[in-house]
């Protein structure tokens, strides 16, 4: 007689990384802090009697019994790493802001620029590349 086992698995958090780079030295930016985060729109108070909540496709949650959105500050950070500049933040489908951390030497040394990496290797500037505070990232499945 052959038995069978029912096995579920869950996903809690997808991984968005990346990389950067010290233009200035051609190195990578050790031990800059980054952050990830978003803020869900809806009510400020929301309905405590309720028993359960839906998760929308954007992450909100829907109180059950209510036309209510949780209001909810999601928020991640991370450090790059010395050897690459690699960097991995966990997060869940949606829109995301990511940003050097305030208050951080890393945020009085170092801005964010857009940018890709030539064919010798090395990181080359858009045409259009202007200095900002942060970047918008949409992790919206699984290949993104």
């Amino acid at each position: 007689m052959v038995e069978s086992t029912h096995i579920e698995y869950g996903l809690k958090s997808l991984l968005l990384f990346g990389q950067c780079h010290d233009l200035s030295h051609s190195t990578p930016p050790n031990g800059l802090q980054l952050v990830l985060d978003r803020s869900k729109s809806g009510s400020e108070t929301p309905d405590t009697g309720a028993e359960s909540a839906e998760i929308q496709p954007d992450g909100s949650q829907q109180l059950t019994g209510s036309n209510q959105v949780v209001a909810q500050k999601e928020s991640t950070d991370t450090v790059v790493m010395k050897t690459a500049g690699y960097w991995q933040l966990r997060a869940n489908p949606g829109v995301w802001k990511l940003r050097i951390a305030e208050k951080s030497r890393g945020a009085e040394i170092y801005n964010m620029v857009e940018g890709s990496v030539g064919r010798s290797g090395k990181v080359q500037l858009s045409k259009k590349s202007l200095e900002s505070v942060s970047k918008i990232l949409v992790m919206k499945d699984f290949t993104n």
